[in-house]
């Protein structure tokens, strides 16, 4: 009987001895369901609360072009955030270093790994101390290959993370229905006095614990139309 107790045991228990893909089949195979999509035009509703401002939901329409080609057209004032409106695999995944892959309960892996504030599209606020480091942990799902899930850390402190769900909108092409964004800016003892990264984000009080959320919702897919460089060429400005 302990016999079969035991066999009933090990056949329940998931086997951890199985291959993870490395970090480089990874990428590939994100890359590889992105690179699916040359350009799209999608409907959005956004809305944003960070410190000392707010843009209720507003409704915009948003252009794509890869690699990195965006256009936005809204009626009346509108404030966007270019970071999290597309989740590249460029734009986290190629730039961790001392990486780790771990596979979770959903058959997707957990890839975490080190990265410089300063590579990143998405604005890191940061205190007087350099040494803080970036630790960036990604949910990447395995079926279809996409990323739904990116935390990023200063230390033992969440300053953001991004979750998104996806939803297929043409054969084997899958895209993002709903994005949220949550953004720490902490208290380093000092107040916040800079940001790294190559974006730019509003003016930020150095009172301790500022929270901002950026909700969107994404609708009415046209994907791969042949939409021309030109277009893009009065884009409006993003922060």
């Amino acid at each position: 009987m302990r016999q079969i107790i035991w066999i009933i045991l090990l056949l329940a228990i998931p086997s951890f001895s199985q291959d993870l893909p490395t970090i480089k089949s990874i990428v590939e195979n994100v890359s590889d369901q992105y690179g699916k999509v040359d350009d799209y035009s999608v409907k959005i509703k956004m809305s944003i609360q960070m410190p000392m401002f707010r843009m209720p939901r507003k409704r915009i329409d948003m252009y794509f072009k890869k690699p990195d080609k965006l256009k936005i057209e809204s009626d009346g004032f509108a404030v966007v955030p270019k970071s999290g409106l597309t989740m590249s695999p460029d734009m986290f995944l190629k730039h961790l270093n001392s990486t780790s892959i771990t596979l979770v309960e959903d058959g997707g892996y957990l890839v975490s790994g080190q990265v410089h504030a300063d590579s990143l599209d998405f604005p890191i606020a940061v205190g007087d101390d350099d040494s803080l480091s970036v630790t960036i942990s990604i949910h990447v799902k395995a079926d279809p290959w996409i990323i739904d899930n990116v935390t990023a850390q200063l230390d033992t402190v969440t300053v953001f993370t991004i979750r998104s769900e996806y939803e297929e909108v043409e054969e084997d092409i899958w895209l993002p229905i709903f994005t949220e964004m949550d953004i720490v800016f902490p208290d380093f003892g000092h107040g916040i006095s800079s940001q790294r990264g190559p974006a730019q984000i509003l003016e930020i009080s150095k009172e301790p614990s500022k929270f901002g959320k950026i909700t969107i919702i994404y609708s009415k897919y046209k994907v791969n139309r042949g939409i021309k460089d030109s277009f893009f060429n009065d884009a409006d400005k993003f922060f």
